[in-house]
């Protein structure tokens, strides 16, 4: 039974990496935790206690070039028959994945440098946030749309009768 303290995470292989599933899959057995471990087309699924996740994903990476190895966090555990494709064949989601193992060898590096920070006024924020619209305010806007809209459509017939008055006309 899977548990709360658990995690399930993917090791995924670039489709460029000269590692494989299988190798991977022994290297982390060889470091004896207690692990769920479950080699697949595109890499390794790891299960355990988020330490020893840790340890196994900190030992994966040490393995290949960082452009080599991803490793996302799996919202279900190794071989969920909810997931897993060996009981009911292809799953929902399945695409993502497939779609970023392609893209995979197209991402050479992390930018450079720290992110830049953005700065916001969350304060001015939570503030428009606060302020409620006047029923009055609100029927002023419906009302200037609606005007807006009118005067639009009509200019649009206008346009269309002369149009068709030229075509009479010819």
């Amino acid at each position: 039974m899977w548990r709360m303290s658990e995690e399930t995470k993917m090791i995924v292989l670039s489709p460029s990496s000269s590692l494989t599933p299988s190798y991977v899959s022994k290297v982390i057995h060889q470091l004896d935790l207690p692990l769920t471990i479950k080699e697949t087309c595109y890499g390794v699924n790891i299960e355990g206690d988020e330490e020893d996740v840790d340890k196994a994903v900190d030992k994966a990476l040490q393995l290949g070039e960082e452009d080599e190895i991803y490793v996302k966090t799996r919202g279900y555990p190794v071989a969920d028959h909810r997931r897993c494709r060996a009981t009911e064949g292809s799953r929902p989601g399945f695409c993502q994945l497939e779609q970023e193992f392609d893209t995979m060898s197209l991402i050479s590096s992390p930018p450079a440098g720290p992110e830049p920070e953005v700065s916001r006024d969350t304060e001015k924020e939570k503030q428009k946030m606060e302020k409620k619209l006047d029923a009055k305010k609100l029927q002023q806007i419906v009302e200037e749309l609606e005007t807006e809209e009118k005067t639009e459509k009509e200019s649009e017939h206008k346009k269309v009768r002369e149009e068709n008055e030229v075509k009479d006309e010819d």
